[in-house]
């Protein structure tokens, strides 16, 4: 990647104008891969998958092709095996398999680029989404669910799901680079989530704007002033939210699905359903949908990623989503580092175990690219303090 010297300003600009083009090529590549899993046609699907392998392909000399990590890497894939013995769900498994190795890869090579061409182009890919969202909105305004309207059979939880998930990408390379996390966008994500009409996107879009005004608190660049301003704010918006406690609610109640309550008992259903059919061997390998809600109600879709994952893989890919946070938990690195990551990395997660939106999906490469952000700027810190 091009280092940029303030010595030598003609190859500067050259620089900027490769990074400018790179974030516009890594923000076009995630835009279609969103708008293709959005679609939710096999075409798209493997379309979106196609494209991701055209982008690593294209920039194969990233990849660390070495025997180091190709062998573990390797032995991992055992772990996926299951989804070579799976006639109930036809081919989908090993096509999700060969679509989870593509988007691994295609996320460790956007994360190859500088950060702030990552910053970059997840601004552009978040703002674009957003207005079109937005838009959205404004056309549909009225309709009790306005993203359902956009595209026919589609969840109105999708959309707001998909924008969750970019959003903390968006709020991982943020905090990387400016070493706080962003304001306005979570707060348009929570706005965009209340209007979607769902529970899940709405208590994570409020987890994470909460999670934001906190994390700006701490911050490794931010002025005296701007943490004290920060500080003041947040306190006044919590004392307006205690002193109209009860016109919040029963705003919330009428327009929003947690007037239900915020226990989804469908989605109960089809875990304890899916659960039931669990033996000492599809424990271990998963087992198909037949005779659940998913297969005669849900046309195959089982609404929480777990349960997909599992069918698909097995129980160690499940673990191994389910316990990724223990990666950077773990690691070596400043907690200052760590713990906002972790924080995005968590709620991408609990977005997941109510919306299909991950494991395996084409959004995996946002995920995915939050570990491989947080390794690279690890490494940067120990040079910077080597």
């Amino acid at each position: 990647m091009p280092v940029l010297s303030i010595d030598a300003p003609q190859a500067q600009r050259v620089s900027n104008t490769k990074q400018r083009f790179e974030a516009l090529e890594i923000a076009g590549l995630c835009t279609a891969i969103t708008v293709a899993f959005a679609l939710q046609s096999p075409l798209t699907l493997i379309g979106g998958t196609l494209l991701c392998l055209l982008f690593v392909f294209r920039y194969r000399h990233l990849l660390p092709l070495r025997s180091g990590v190709t062998t573990p890497a390797l032995l991992v894939m055992v772990l996926f095996s299951p989804a070579f013995f799976k006639p109930g769900h036809g081919f989908s498994p090993i096509f999700y398999l060969f679509s989870t190795v593509v988007t691994f890869a295609t996320a460790y090579v956007i994360t190859r680029f500088s950060a702030r061409t990552i910053l970059f182009a997840a601004n552009i890919l978040y703002w674009s989404l957003a207005v079109v969202v937005l838009i959205i909105l404004a056309v549909y305004w009225g309709s009790p669910e306005p993203f359902g309207e956009v595209i026919e059979g589609a969840s109105t939880n999708g959309i707001p799901a998909y924008i969750i998930v970019i959003q903390l990408f968006l709020c991982t390379i943020t905090n990387v680079v400016a070493g706080r996390a962003p304001i306005l966008t979570p707060a348009i994500t929570f706005m965009i989530a209340f209007y979607g009409n769902g529970r899940g996107s709405l208590i994570v879009g409020a987890l994470l704007l909460l999670g934001s005004l906190v994390i700006n608190l701490f911050p490794r660049k931010i002025p005296l002033f701007y943490r004290a301003t920060l500080f003041a704010l947040s306190i006044a918006v919590m004392a307006v939210i205690i002193i109209n406690a009860a016109e919040i609610v029963d705003y919330l109640s009428r327009f929003t699905k947690l007037s239900v309550g915020v226990t989804d008992y469908n989605r109960a259903g089809i875990l304890e359903s899916y659960l039931a059919k669990i033996n000492p061997v599809t424990f271990f390998f998963g087992t198909d949908y037949s005779g659940t809600p998913i297969d005669f109600l849900y046309e195959g879709n089982p609404h929480i990623s777990y349960i997909r994952l599992h069918s698909f893989f097995g129980i160690f890919p499940l673990l191994m989503a389910i316990l990724s946070p223990a990666i950077i938990f773990f690691a070596k690195g400043g907690w200052m580092l760590k713990l906002p990551i972790l924080f995005f990395i968590c709620l991408a997660l609990l977005r997941a175990a109510s919306e299909p939106i991950l494991f395996p999906t084409l959004l995996d490469v946002f995920f995915f690219a939050m570990f491989f952000i947080f390794f690279r700027a690890r490494e940067a810190a120990e040079v910077r303090h080597g």
